[in-house]
């Protein structure tokens, strides 16, 4: 079985590869070939090779999605392979924009280099006037999992701001994820309390 395969690390990599290899020949249907991706991103040891050729098929493949949703997991932690992802992330936002939920979502749980966090962070911000509101959810917790001392001000004016236009379905979920991030971040509802000061004073 795969997880058992994949304690070894001799094979980890290995096996990692080429089942992206396979992903990228189309070599399963839609199923098999997701399942195969959780697996990976549940059990593969994040590496620079296996970022590269993560990068190389989702360039390629038909439906980037299904790897677009394990990238998180599966690429390594340094400047560099953050940097690939990134920039191929980029490149399928340039293809086209249905892939912007599913980019944000992935942005939101990796560990974004200081150079890079100014400008997805604005993405993030701008994303919430275009998306559909079944996808709210999915940028407000990317935007909250980016919270820093330099971008909490400014963040928590962009929740507040779209929050109010809201319409009532959507609110309970984005309220409740807004309530999480403050409660585990003191200085985010400190800027919070102030935001709220500042419109009525």
């Amino acid at each position: 079985k795969l997880p058992e395969l994949m304690r070894s690390t001799e094979h980890n990599l290995h096996f990692a590869l080429a089942v992206l290899e396979r992903v990228a020949c189309q070599a399963y249907g839609e199923r098999e070939a997701r399942a195969l991706l959780r697996m990976l991103a549940l059990h593969a040891t994040p590496h620079p090779a296996l970022t590269r050729q993560l990068v190389e098929v989702m360039g390629c493949h038909e439906s980037p999605t299904w790897l677009v949703e394990v990238a998180a997991q599966l690429c390594d932690t340094g400047e560099e392979g953050i940097n690939l992802v990134v920039e191929q992330y980029k490149e399928l936002l340039t293809r086209d924009r249905a892939f912007l939920v599913p980019v944000i979502g992935s942005l939101g749980e990796l560990p974004l280099p200081a150079a890079l966090k100014g400008q997805v962070l604005g993405m993030m911000q701008e994303s919430l006037s275009i998306v559909e509101e079944a996808d709210v959810p999915t940028v407000v917790r990317a935007l909250l999992a980016s919270l820093s001392p330099s971008t909490r001000a400014s963040t928590v004016q962009t929740l507040r701001r779209h929050a109010s236009g809201l319409p009532p379905s959507a609110l309970p979920l984005v309220v409740e994820l807004i309530g999480s991030a403050l409660r585990a971040d003191g200085a985010a509802a400190s800027a919070f309390l102030q935001a709220v000061r500042r419109e009525h004073a």
